[in-house]
């Protein structure tokens, strides 16, 4: 190799020397040195794999966490309560048929007035009929069963619920390539299915349950004595109307910490309310405004019209 060959030759006398030119050179050799070792091309995708493998757990962790207390308080709660509405349901289920007992006074009576006619001055002695349970009865107890119902469904859900957290955790066997794949198909499909909207009904329930249980229990207690049912029947309200605001008041003030799982059944609501306002009520009549003062015809408005709600029906 000849001297002009050699990039850390010096340069020749009277070649101007540029830092730019140095540089390059310097760059040269390093490039082709086998003293540097040069880092596999995988490791800028190692550390990415890593800061994901961290994020993730952090999030799992969390997001498990988080529901899998309240699924546990969810499950104590329901037990408690399903025991105390099955126990007064019991103790008001003989109201739904006739009492054996009314039958075997009357016939008692008979027997007796056979032994003396004396007894009983004007009465007459007959077998008691039963037409049914009177209406208050009826609706009393179809709010306690379902009361009862619901917090034995919530039960179920929290039970189900925690056997979904606990599989959406169980990612361990299969290379790291594998697991990650199945990991954020699991994440996208909570997304998909509705997964927290589903896990946050289930409080909910618990909470219907408890209110058709005490609107069940002041009606029948109605029945009986009024100044014991005005307790229930004002508790109940009470507790209903401050639902109702702290469910409203969280929704709109985002500093609101009084938040329920019916805060977000309200968002939704609005949404879709506000939705069906601007799809249906509102474009409608802009374009039929527009119709009117450009002249277009009216059957082209009745074709839009039956548009829309043929596509609301479907």
């Amino acid at each position: 190799m000849s001297e002009s060959d050699d990039p850390m030759a010096p340069p020749a006398q009277g070649q101007p020397e540029s830092s730019e030119m140095l540089l390059h050179q310097i760059l040269n050799v390093l490039k082709q040195s086998v003293i540097a070792k040069k880092p596999p091309p995988s490791d800028d995708w190692n550390g990415f794999w890593d800061v994901y493998d961290q994020e993730a757990e952090e999030f799992d962790k969390s997001f498990v966490e988080k529901y899998a207390s309240d699924l546990d308080n969810g499950l104590i709660f329901a037990g408690l309560f399903s025991a105390v509405n099955a126990t007064f349901v019991g103790t008001m289920l003989p109201n739904l048929s006739p009492a054996p007992s009314d039958t075997t006074n009357a016939l008692l009576m008979m027997i007796y007035y056979q032994l003396n006619n004396t007894a009983f001055p004007g009465q007459v002695l007959s077998l008691p009929s039963w037409d049914g349970p009177l209406w208050v009865t009826i609706w009393t107890q179809t709010l306690l069963y379902a009361g009862l119902s619901a917090s034995l469904l919530a039960a179920l859900g929290a039970v189900l619920g925690k056997q979904w957290l606990r599989d959406y955790r169980d990612n361990t066997r299969g290379p790291r390539e594998s697991r990650r794949i199945r990991r954020q198909l699991k994440v996208d499909g909570l997304e998909t299915w509705h997964f927290e909207a589903v896990l946050r009904a289930i409080p909910a329930l618990l909470q219907l349950s408890l209110l058709l249980f005490g609107t069940g229990l002041g009606g029948y207690l109605w029945t009986q004595q009024r100044t014991v049912a005005a307790v229930v029947v004002g508790t109940t309200c009470f507790g209903a109307f401050f639902y109702i605001v702290a469910s409203i008041s969280s929704y709109l003030y985002v500093s609101c910490p009084f938040t329920t799982p019916a805060s977000a059944l309200v968002y939704h609501s609005l949404c879709a309310i506000q939705s069906f306002i601007v799809i249906y009520v509102t474009r409608p009549l802009n374009w039929l405004v527009h119709a009117t003062m450009t002249g277009i015809q009216l059957d082209k408005w009745r074709i839009y019209w039956g548009f829309l709600w043929g596509r609301y029906i479907s």
